[in-house]
């Protein structure tokens, strides 16, 4: 398997799933949006919670954004004599017939940045939930309805949500983040309830919620848990959870069954880059597989690959975990690929742009007989202090050829043409550019003699500021003037050792 992810494969990776997502949009009646089964004719809060979820991850519009969001707004459930009830969103298919923690959430989180937290739409969504609360004196969770056993899948996105909007100091907050730290099980992970065994899904959302509510990344629960979610991997079926990547849970309550086919592995990614755990073979070769069993812009879950429609769970979910990447990404614009080297996962940033790419691109590449194909040579960074002596060299053979015929022009064009080629193809650091342009500038004061051509135009501007200019730079210069210049470059170097050292 190939080490390296290209960037290139990742945005256009992201368009497709963005733009087959915008296919599948539905105008139904007075319904707009998507249903979790994209292509059913059906319409979906959480489908449209996440659809929005998607298109703001990766900073895109949507022409209908407003007729979803009024979907959204119309389908909250109003009943001011039952808190059950009133300011809750549901299931529409299967149990409907009243809210639950997991689509009051998934909304909430959606609404986070288009109505103001002051929204009636927000408040009543909120207090539903803190309604919804179990009534007891024990520090306990959320289940999916009020009487509900606690589970953790609905807690973690409660506390989550309560934590966005500024809830964290009410009791219902406080009682189920001590709960949910009090399920973990001694290995370190969590299952479904604070009674079951570990998953990696419950675990990966219970490291997402811990590190969205305060916890230190290295603190000793959140350090476990993440311990444990990299000791399940096995390099011949990566995570598992009962299934390959995928886990079933069901909740039977009112002669109903819910059944939540979680999508575990993107999960696990996000929690593991939340806490920054992601310099590891695993995540490297699981996030590689994420991208490579991408179809059509589709993730297909490990229970339904003979389903009939393709789901928006697991597109959000792999979405997500691609957004988290982006996040910890220094600079994605000028990121060439994502490689593993050892157990590092490296960023790996191209150093050109502009005219330079081009002319490299479109003549040294051509040489080689085909301008779009990168030779595998090319895959190799040559050390910038190679590329530098060369260039030196190159420049000093060059300064002896022209010296048969010594013009002060010669000399600007040669200080210029090394300059820029050793800023273009040399280091990143900004201080180290820092000290060459000093230097330059140095070299300029030794090299460029106008007193020919200065006493000319110096006469034409006489008493002026640009009069001034040319006498500086014409006549030698003070000697503190190379000393100043000197100590700053030799400051741009010192500091450009200590932020490569860092």
């Amino acid at each position: 398997m190939s080490l390296k992810i290209a960037k290139e494969n990742i945005d256009e990776l992201v368009d497709r799933s963005i733009r087959h997502l915008m296919e599948e949009y539905r105008e139904i009646s007075d319904s707009y949006g998507w249903h979790q089964y994209l292509g059913s004719e059906k319409i979906g809060n959480i489908a449209n919670a996440q659809a929005l979820l998607i298109f703001r991850y990766f900073d895109r519009q949507f022409d209908n954004k407003v007729k979803v969001l009024e979907t959204l707004r119309n389908n909250q459930l109003k009943d001011k004599n039952d808190i059950k009830i009133d300011g809750g969103w549901t299931y529409r298919t299967n149990y409907t017939s009243a809210p639950t923690t997991e689509c009051t959430c998934w909304t909430l989180s959606a609404l986070t940045r288009e109505l103001d937290s002051n929204d009636e739409v927000i408040n009543k969504g909120i207090n539903w939930l803190l309604n919804n609360h179990p009534n007891s004196d024990k520090d306990l969770g959320w289940g999916s309805v009020k009487e509900d056993i606690p589970r953790t899948y609905a807690t973690c996105l409660a506390l989550r949500i309560l934590k966005r909007y500024g809830r964290q100091n009410t009791e219902e907050f406080k009682r189920a983040l001590s709960w949910l730290k009090n399920a973990k099980n001694k290995d370190g992970g969590w299952g479904d309830n604070e009674k079951n065994e570990s998953t990696i899904t419950h675990t990966a959302h219970s490291v997402i919620t811990l590190i969205s509510c305060g916890y230190k990344k290295d603190s000793s629960i959140v350090d476990d848990a993440c311990s444990w979610l990299l000791a399940q991997y096995e390099d011949h079926e990566n995570w598992i959870d009962i299934q390959n990547g995928g886990l079933l849970e069901l909740l039977d309550f009112e002669g109903k069954r819910i059944s939540y086919y979680h999508y575990s592995v993107p999960w696990v990614l996000v929690a593991l880059l939340k806490c920054d755990r992601l310099n590891t073979s695993q995540f490297f070769t699981s996030f590689k597989e994420l991208i490579d069993s991408e179809d059509g812009g589709n993730w297909i879950h490990p229970f339904l690959m003979n389903q009939k429609y393709h789901t928006i769970w697991s597109k959000h979910d792999c979405l997500l975990a691609i957004y988290n990447l982006k996040k910890g990404c220094p600079d994605w614009d000028s990121l060439k690929s994502i490689k593993l080297k050892g157990d590092n996962v490296v960023y790996d940033c191209k150093d050109d742009s502009g005219f330079f790419n081009w002319v490299k691109n479109k003549f040294f590449f051509n040489l080689r007989g085909n301008s779009n194909q990168k030779p595998k040579s090319e895959e190799r960074k040559i050390s910038w202090w190679i590329i530098a002596v060369v260039i030196g060299i190159i420049a000093i053979i060059i300064k002896v050829i022209l010296d048969y015929k010594p013009n002060w022009i010669d000399k600007v064009l040669i200080g210029i043409c090394v300059t820029v080629l050793v800023l273009y193809f040399n280091p990143k650091r900004r201080y180290f550019k820092a000290s060459l342009s000093i230097i330059s500038i140095l070299g300029a004061f030794k090299l460029f003699s106008m007193e020919k051509i200065s006493a000319n135009i110096s006469g034409k501007f006489e008493g002026s500021i640009f009069s001034g200019v040319i006498s500086f730079i014409s006549e030698e210069p003070d000697p503190l003037l190379y000393i100043v210049l000197g100590i700053l470059a030799a400051v741009c170097l010192i500091l450009d050792f200590k932020e490569r050292s860092v």
